[in-house]
């Protein structure tokens, strides 16, 4: 083999034009009468050995070409094989009907490091659920904290159950196509109940698959949803409200708008870059946040909320009953969010078992932080230099924004552009948080402001910022990799910006519809079923700021219907 080798590198065509060109020189200064027999001898015999090394290379290439496509013949042959043959966890057991094979030493790390990471990952993001409901009973009255509890809790127990039944099924499995997406384009009907999560051998032993991890960690995800979608109705929602809202969002409203995007639907498959949303700015923010705006609007504002106000002391003040009752609950609950949201960003690699997954993690961590940090500064000072106050409460929300304004885009940005994402983010908390006061819309908790209108902005901030070279290279989905075919990253002649903005702006259009008619159809009917109704207020008697309940010590006292602790 080195031999040949050697012989290729040593008698190429250029290297024997080389040596025909000198030889030729040589009889040309000999002249007629130097031996000019014997040199054109000479050259006759070097062009019969340059035709015989031709002769010879080509051979060579033809077998090396011959062997590369037997190579890859067998390849495929070991993938269809490979692909044929199911893995099972039972080494060394005799193989069941002869289609089964012990998973590769690759397969095991991969595997291995993927379930660690979902379940690592979902669980800090199912310690956001502790941050929002922090951060929804500080912002509330004291006398309702027991109930705002009540309701987020029961708000995540729900929901698990309604992912489980028919979430999961319905976002992300197929049936699928030869190219991964989902058959119908709408959404998937398998594996209802976890169905088929694990398999029965003929031994009588259990087979598991790696559905579990994945459906941990998106459940993980549709609750955060869920409860976002919620806080539009905070203080004005009973437990049996509580209880049917978050099933059916969870069961079929989010599960759908996740089959389009994350499940391969539609969205992804809709044209050459499909949309980008890489930690749900659209998927899970903008959606919870139209939910929230929706009930908040339906169920009307609290008694008393803008009672005589005009519309300069509706945006700068509060009535004293109103304001919120603990800023330090509602700070350590921007901290827990903020703390989960690395689980969340993070985590949307979906793996951990290589050096590209493990920076693409760090870029992803540091682009959400610049933009948290960003926003919230931005709108902590235009609050202080509108009414020359410090207004920690817009400075928590201000981070949150910058959050959800840079999920969509942050593995696909460059830090600076994180910081204008944020920022331009906390700019518009800021104006819509004043518009909805301004238009006496009771949202305690700023949700749609927070969530709503920086999703949103993610979705589209993720178009405009794309670090693909120019608007017509685009990275989308693949992170450092840019959409690419064979001879590389397509160029200029092929307008992928275009793509990925008919993606995007599609994705923002079909799931804001989606998501406001049927949570609007919801709230109506838990409206006129009076489940958008708090037993307080049940009467309809005005708020008494002095009336028992509403001392900070009596908030955290669970008495009446909500029963004493027996621990």
């Amino acid at each position: 083999s080195s031999h040949a080798d050697s012989t290729v590198h040593w008698c190429t065509p250029g290297v024997m034009i080389r040596c025909l060109t000198l030889a030729s020189l040589c009889v040309w200064a000999a002249g007629e009468d130097t031996g000019k027999t014997e040199l054109v001898k000479l050259v006759a015999e070097l062009q019969q050995q340059a035709r015989i090394q031709q002769e010879r290379i080509a051979a060579y290439e033809a077998l090396v070409q011959q062997r590369v496509q037997a190579s890859a013949e067998s390849r495929k042959l070991s993938d269809a094989v490979y692909v044929y043959h199911k893995p099972s966890i039972y080494e060394g057991e005799e193989q069941e009907l002869g289609i089964e094979r012990n998973y590769l030493p690759e397969e095991q790390l991969e595997y291995l490091m993927g379930h660690v990471w979902a379940l690592l990952c979902g669980a800090l993001v199912v310690f956001m659920q502790a941050g929002l409901a922090m951060i929804e009973a500080g912002n509330g009255r004291v006398k309702y904290v027991p109930h705002t509890l009540l309701k987020n809790t029961t708000i995540v127990t729900a929901s698990c159950l309604g992912w489980w039944l028919f979430g999961w099924s319905f976002a992300h499995t197929g049936p699928y196509d030869s190219f991964g997406f989902k058959e119908n384009k709408f959404a998937g009907r398998e594996q209802f109940a976890g169905h088929t999560f694990v398999s029965f051998r003929k031994d009588g032993q259990i087979e598991p698959s790696d559905a579990m991890g994945r459906w941990f960690y998106s459940w993980a995800i549709c609750g955060l949803a869920t409860v976002i979608a919620s806080t539009g109705v905070a203080e004005r929602m009973n437990f049996a409200g509580a209880m049917i809202f978050s099933f059916l969002f969870s069961s079929f409203i989010h599960p759908i708008v996740v089959a389009w995007t994350w499940g391969k639907g539609f969205l992804a498959n809709m044209n050459r870059t499909g949309y980008v949303d890489f930690a749900g700015s659209g998927i899970v923010f903008m959606a919870g946040g139209w939910a929230a705006l929706v009930g908040c609007v339906i169920s009307g504002t609290r008694q008393g909320r803008f009672d005589g106000m005009v519309g300069r002391q509706r945006i700068l003040d509060w009535p004293r009953s109103f304001q919120p009752h603990s800023m330090p609950l509602v700070v350590l609950g921007t901290f827990i969010l903020w703390f989960g949201w690395y689980g969340l960003a993070c985590g949307s690699t979906l793996a951990m078992h290589d050096i590209e997954k493990g920076m693409l993690a760090a870029q992803v961590a540091m682009n959400t932080t610049i933009a948290a940090a960003g926003a919230g500064m931005l709108a902590f000072l235009l609050r202080f230099a509108s009414c020359g106050k410090y207004d920690i409460g817009m400075f928590c929300n201000g981070i949150l924004s910058g959050l959800v304004s840079i999920a969509a885009g942050c593995s696909t940005v460059e830090s600076g552009s994180a910081l204008a994402i944020g920022v331009i983010g906390g700019l518009m908390y800021t104006a819509t948080s004043i518009l909805l006061k301004y238009r006496t819309v009771d949202d305690p908790v700023d949700a749609f402001a927070t969530y709503g209108v920086p999703g949103m902005w993610g979705v589209v901030a993720a178009l405009l910022f794309e670090w693909g070279e120019g608007f017509s290279k685009v990275h989308g989905r693949n992170g450092f990799r840019c959409i690419a075919q064979p001879l590389g990253c397509l160029g200029e002649v092929d307008a992928l910006g275009l793509d990925l903005a008919a993606a995007n702006f599609s994705l923002i259009g079909v799931v804001i519809l989606w998501v406001t008619v049927l949570s609007a159809i919801i709230f109506g009917v838990l409206k006129v079923s009076s489940c958008l109704m708090i037993p307080d207020e049940s009467t309809g008697a005005p708020v008494d700021e002095a009336a028992p309940g509403e001392r900070p010590q009596d908030g955290y006292k669970y008495e009446g219907v909500y029963g004493n602790s027996s621990i």
